[in-house]
C-alpha cells in the first residue's frame, strides 16, 4: 500500500521583499527579472519595509521615473503572499493615488500576484461595485490596502 504524504500546513520559506522581487518581478518594460543592478538606490527601501519588528514608517523621495512604483508595487506583492495585513500608502494627491491605482496597481495584482479578485476580463468583476473601488482593495481576509 502506496503512502502519500501531504504538508497542507507548510508555510512557504520566508523571503524578503528585496529578494522576492529579484526572483519573482517581471518588469513589463523590459520583460525580464527586476535587477538593482539598474537601480540599486531601491533596494534598501524595499528591504526596510520587510523589518516589519523596527520599522513603522518609509519614507522614499526622489526624481522622477526612476522606479519608485516598481518597489512600491514589489512591497504590496510581498505584503499580499507573506504578509497580508492592513496597510497605508499615501500619495501626494488623491488623483496621483487613482492613477497608480487603475494604472498600474492593479494589472499587477492580476498579473504578477494572480489576485483573481482584480482580474478585469470577466464581466462580474466589471459589474462588482468593489471592483469600481480604485482606492480600496482586499489583499486576503482582514488584511486590506489603502491607497
Amino acid at each position: 500500500m502506496t503512502s502519500y504524504h501531504l504538508d497542507v500546513f507548510a508555510q512557504r520559506p520566508y523571503k524578503s521583499p528585496d529578494q522576492w522581487a529579484c526572483e519573482n518581478r517581471i518588469m513589463p518594460l523590459t520583460n525580464r527579472l527586476l535587477s538593482y543592478v539598474e537601480t540599486p538606490y531601491l533596494q534598501e527601501p524595499t528591504r526596510a519595509f520587510g523589518d516589519l519588528a523596527t520599522t513603522y514608517k518609509i519614507v522614499v523621495s526622489c526624481p522622477s521615473q526612476c522606479g519608485k512604483s516598481c518597489a512600491i508595487e514589489n512591497c504590496i506583492g510581498w505584503i499580499a503572499l507573506f504578509h497580508p495585513r492592513n496597510t497605508l500608502v499615501i500619495f501626494d494627491t488623491k488623483l496621483n493615488s487613482q492613477q497608480f491605482s487603475k494604472t498600474r496597481l492593479r494589472p499587477y495584482l492580476r498579473d504578477t500576484i494572480h489576485l483573481a479578485a482584480f482580474d478585469d476580463t470577466t464581466a462580474e468583476n466589471r459589474r462588482n461595485d468593489k471592483y469600481k473601488d480604485v482606492s480600496h482593495y482586499t489583499l486576503a481576509p482582514g488584511a486590506s490596502l489603502m491607497l
